[in-house]
């Protein structure tokens, strides 16, 4: 379940600190070095962020999903969690807080 964004010709992990690493999508599969993403909808992952809560992007470690919303600096809601491996995914543009 990392949360990535385009660098080039690259997916990256993304990472709260600023507009430009903002994610843009989640990594809800890898097979090989083949990787299946999406933006919305509901998605089966383990992401061990409990049964309920809004998820964001951290703010400090690149492609981290976390329940902590952040009080100040760049914030990127990336969903809801529905159950305990179950995200509906919403990736929100950024806000500067």
């Amino acid at each position: 379940g990392d949360v990535v964004r385009r660098s080039g010709s690259t997916w990256v992990k993304a990472v709260a600190s600023a507009e430009s690493t903002l994610g843009v999508a989640v990594v809800v599969a890898v097979a090989g070095d083949r990787l299946s993403i999406a933006r919305q909808g509901f998605q089966a992952f383990e992401h061990g962020l409990g049964t309920s809560g809004k998820v964001y992007l951290s703010q400090g470690t690149s492609g981290l999903l976390t329940t902590t919303a952040p009080v100040s600096g760049w914030v990127q809601l990336v969903g809801t969690i529905m159950a305990a491996n179950q995200v509906l995914l919403h990736v929100e543009s950024g806000v500067l807080l």
